[in-house]
């Protein structure tokens, strides 16, 4: 895959227009000048050419004169745009086992860039990377990326957190808003972009204790339900996992706490299978992603999982009646 079809989630513009329009800027006018058209401003599961997403980024910083863009969309931006890996994320016991998953569950979102983390004393470094795919460089959505793992620290259980050391590559003319937001700690024009996570801040339990504990209960009691829920939560799971040869019944379980074998006897009991739900949720994501993205229909056939155009075509027409090249047309 070339750099040119690295994809990203739609859903990390939510809020960025509004954000743009309250700073002063013409929302509409970046977006044409990035190449995005507004539909995946209201479609928050869209894959998008990244290198459109990053310029977007970068050219919203550059029409409001603000270098610290991205800190301010990351507070609008709600991590449950994630879908099923924030979900995920929220029944983790620590901040550590959360960000872990988030490591693990970044690659879900985008193809354009890479998060890494690395021990070091007493905490944990995550190092945030962008492929060259933007034609004004990627330090707006690097800093969103550090900035919402910061802010996920403080939203859950740490809300006086700072970071003892971050590390930005950027130099801004004005460090004040990134010590603001960061504190102290913060440095700049270093070899790269990475924020440090002390152990008391990764050892903290997630949320609130006792309204995490019941809001988890919750979602396993409709789990356990012998009616729509059980299917509704697999399938919200399929939309994001979809993509990945991992997503098997085994992982589905897994993130649902519960045994492969119990899952499917409750699928059963609903009226459905997995295989049925991996195949109408490949079916809604093909065709969102043919009438609503403009990514090529190879990219969209590797994208959903399939090793060739030909049989996403032959699949695509067993959904819809229809050839996704005749869909796209209409």
């Amino acid at each position: 895959m070339g750099i040119e079809n690295a994809v990203l989630i739609s859903g990390s513009l939510i809020g960025a227009r509004e954000l743009l329009a309250e700073l002063g800027a013409d929302a509409d006018a970046v977006a044409r000048e990035a190449g995005l058209p507004g539909r995946v401003f209201e479609d928050p599961e869209l894959f998008v050419q990244a290198r459109r997403i990053v310029d977007y980024l970068e050219l919203a910083a550059a029409a409001c004169r603000r270098a610290d863009f991205g800190l301010l969309h990351a507070r609008r931006l709600p991590l449950g745009m994630l879908g099923a890996g924030w979900m995920i994320m929220r029944a983790a016991n620590t901040i550590e086992e959360a960000l872990t998953d988030f490591v693990r569950l970044y690659g879900l979102y985008t193809d354009a860039g890479s998060l890494r983390a690395e021990r070091a004393g007493d905490g944990l470094w995550l190092e945030s990377s962008f492929l060259p795919v933007g034609r004004f460089g990627s330090t707006q959505a690097v800093n969103l990326t550090l900035a919402c793992i910061c802010l996920f620290v403080r939203e859950n259980g740490r809300p006086a957190w700072q970071p003892r050391r971050v590390e930005l590559r950027h130099v801004p003319d004005d460090p004040a808003p990134f010590v603001e937001f960061f504190g102290q700690g913060v440095g700049f024009g270093r070899e790269r972009d990475a924020i440090f996570i002390d152990q008391p801040a990764l050892s903290a339990r997630m949320g609130q204790g006792a309204e995490r504990r019941a809001v988890h209960e919750a979602m396993l009691r409709q789990t356990a339900g012998r009616g729509v829920a059980v299917a509704a939560q697999v399938k919200a799971l399929l939309s994001t996992l979809v993509r990945h040869n991992a997503c098997t019944i085994d992982s589905i379980g897994e993130a649902l706490a519960i045994s492969p074998r119990t899952l499917q006897r409750r699928l059963t009991a609903a009226g459905t299978s997995f295989r049925v739900l991996v195949d109408e949720v490949r079916a809604d994501l093909a065709w969102r992603h043919v009438k609503r993205s403009e990514l090529s229909l190879g990219r969209i056939a590797e994208l959903l999982g399939y090793r060739s155009p030909a049989a996403f075509s032959r699949a695509f027409h067993r959904w819809h009646r229809v050839s996704p090249r005749a869909a796209r047309r209409r």
